[in-house]
């Protein structure tokens, strides 16, 4: 009975169960309850279906989308910098173009880095694979996260723009700001609302819909 409220709460709440541009979740990669292998070894859990390793309908880690995961510690992190592209910026260095370590880990960026850090393991057993899944936690080599979009500047639209060429009907699926006007993974991407299950990409010419050239 519990197993079929807690079914009920998550279908309510997220829509028939976890689409991702009518595509489910379930039988993707991120759907653990059919078992993740990371070269070395194999993770399954099943409890709560193929939400479950992320969503929890009780004693959720985080409210927003009751988030299961905890987040992951605030050390360590290194983000691109255009001012500095080379070494990148180190979260909590005092710049305040960025977030701070403990807002970051908070984002939507800290609940997909909560298994692609490289540091934290899923289910207490293993990380992810040593590979692209596995970003660690210097991301100055790949594209901005954690930083506050600088909009109206040179290269940049005065807000997001929604209208680029291509851009998606379904608002779920356009490219959207992350905690603080920040820019971050799923300004991209998106588990529920992408136009493929591969990338799991939002739709159109996502770079458009924050620069202007």
């Amino acid at each position: 009975m519990k197993a079929l409220i807690a079914g009920f709460f998550l279908v309510t709440l997220f829509g028939t169960p976890a689409l991702a541009a009518g595509k489910k979740v379930a039988g993707t990669k991120h759907d653990f309850s059919t078992g993740y292998y990371n070269g070395t070894s194999t993770y399954t859990y099943t409890y709560g279906g193929s939400c479950g390793m992320c969503h929890s309908a009780h004693k959720a880690a985080d409210l927003p989308q009751i988030w299961k995961r905890s987040a992951p510690t605030t050390t360590g992190w290194v983000v691109y910098d255009a001012q500095n592209p080379g070494v990148g910026m180190t979260l909590d260095a005092g710049d305040t173009r960025f977030l701070s370590a403990a807002d970051f880990v908070k984002t939507n960026s800290g609940r997909c880095l909560g298994c692609h850090d490289g540091q934290t393991v899923i289910g207490g057993t293993v990380l992810m694979a040593a590979n692209t899944k596995n970003f660690g936690r210097d991301l100055h080599g790949k594209h901005p996260v954690g930083v506050k979009v600088p909009w109206g500047n040179e290269g940049w639209f005065a807000a997001l723009n929604t209208a680029y060429p291509g851009a998606p009907i379904s608002d779920a699926e356009k490219v959207k700001t992350e905690t603080g006007d920040t820019v971050g993974c799923t300004s991209c991407h998106s588990m529920h609302s992408s136009e493929n299950s591969s990338k799991i990409l939002r739709g159109g010419d996502r770079c458009l819909a924050c620069h202007d050239r």
